[in-house]
């Protein structure tokens, strides 16, 4: 059994940190530790990690320059007839975030989702557990539920009934009596995530892009008039980059710049 690895694990959701505090257990560097516990975050921190989003990865391991996995989403095509159109696919939703913001909503505003792959890419590149061993504490997590959080509380009171209420799978996720959302404290346990989980550990992020949830996300995206196809998914690549480097103080800054 390899050493326990001395880490420092940052999080809102208690149930995070106990996922990577297990990996470290187990002996993984920290990249293992942070795939892991952004991968277990998907259930614990939900709507602010996602397997259908983005992330950005900045690594810097002894000896090596630092760099930058970019895991960004990545738009589908859409055709110009669509973006012309004053009929659009999709839906504008106003958030009582800030001083208000509107975002579009809906199967058409889905993009190609970054995440998986960049993780996948993460522990390909610098990992030293096996990948089934990093997905086991997010399928337990996933198993046994766990409570909703203060962001996932607080973000479903402000955008639920705008973003989440419309499409069946998603009230039964965030509204379980049919009309009211998690609230903070709440039990919380996302319907078949544990299946998903358990497919990518088996296939790894191949599962999302090329495999079975490939075929059943594009096919529910496109037949509700959304444009992310197999072909889209199939294609997607998460690119490595030198981060910005700066001097400060003495220090030597690694930073990424992100254009949304």
């Amino acid at each position: 059994m390899l050493k326990p690895t001395a880490v420092a694990i940052a999080s809102e959701s208690p149930a995070t940190v106990a996922a990577g505090r297990e990996i470290a257990d187990m002996g993984g560097n920290a990249v293992d530790i942070a795939v892991g516990a952004a991968l277990s975050a998907t259930v614990s921190e939900a709507l602010m990690c996602s397997l259908g989003g983005s992330a950005f990865i900045n690594i810097k391991l002894p000896g090596q320059a630092p760099e930058l996995i970019d895991g960004a989403d990545a738009m589908p095509h859409i055709p110009e007839a669509d973006l012309d159109s004053s009929e659009k696919a999709w839906k504008a939703a106003s958030i009582p975030y800030g001083d208000g913001i509107t975002i579009n909503v809906g199967h058409a505003s889905i993009a190609v989702p970054g995440m998986l792959r960049s993780l996948e890419l993460a522990w390909q590149r610098h990992g030293s557990l096996p990948w089934s061993d990093i997905l086991a504490p997010a399928i337990n997590l996933a198993r046994s539920g766990t409570t909703c959080g203060q962001t996932l509380g607080m973000w479903l009171g402000l955008a639920g009934p705008a973003v989440f209420f419309e499409q069946a799978e998603s009230r039964e996720t965030f509204f379980p009596d049919g009309s009211t959302a998690l609230e903070e404290g709440d039990f919380y346990k996302p319907p078949h995530l544990d299946q998903t989980l358990e497919l990518i550990a088996r296939e790894g992020a191949d599962a999302l892009y090329v495999g079975d949830l490939a075929r059943l996300f594009a096919e529910e995206v496109t037949s509700n008039r959304g444009y992310v196809t197999r072909e889209d998914l199939a294609a997607y690549r998460p690119v490595v980059r030198q981060p910005i480097l700066l001097q400060s103080h003495g220090y030597q800054l690694a930073l990424s710049l992100i254009h949304i």
